[in-house]
């Protein structure tokens, strides 16, 4: 029934072997083919884009390194241009105060005079009627104590009115 001799252990696998590698290569060769190009094309388009990535990545590198290498000029720009803005400022700060001071001192000479002028023009108020008053009550005193004094001052008033 089964005879499992060399030769046919051989024989029969050799059989089996070549039908197998047959039905491989006859459905499994075109597919493994079509495959093996799917994925030496995916990786070349990754090579590829490998490639680019690399390329833009060494661009941007060298632009960074120019960049980097401007970072210190500018950096002193930017300071010397603060710095240029700080003078001015500070120097506008400077004539603005003292412009502001000059003001001032100005102002305050102007209201010490116009508060002298007050003063003086109530105390030259005060001076006047004061002295009116007591001229007032010096002539009410002499009318008094001198009777024909009221009349003697009548008719020289109109003696100077007639001339």
């Amino acid at each position: 029934m089964f005879d499992f001799s060399w030769e046919n252990i051989i024989h029969s696998n050799a059989i089996n072997f070549v039908i197998l590698a047959g039905i491989i290569g006859w459905l499994g060769i075109p597919r493994i083919k079509r495959a093996i190009e799917d994925k030496a094309d995916r990786t070349a388009a990754e090579i590829n884009n490998s490639v680019k990535a690399k390329e833009e990545a060494e661009q941007n590198l060298e632009e960074v390194k120019s960049d980097y290498a401007k970072t210190p000029q500018e950096a002193e720009n930017i300071k010397n241009t603060a710095l240029n803005t700080l003078k001015s400022l500070e120097q506008k700060v400077k004539e603005d105060t003292e412009k502001a001071k000059q003001a001032i001192i100005n102002n305050t000479d102007k209201v010490i005079k116009n508060e002298v002028t007050k003063i003086n023009t109530i105390l030259t108020k005060e001076a006047v009627q004061t002295s009116v008053e007591e001229s007032i009550q010096d002539i009410q005193k002499k009318l008094r104590d001198i009777e024909d004094l009221h009349d003697r001052l009548i008719e020289q008033s109109i003696e100077k009115l007639v001339q």
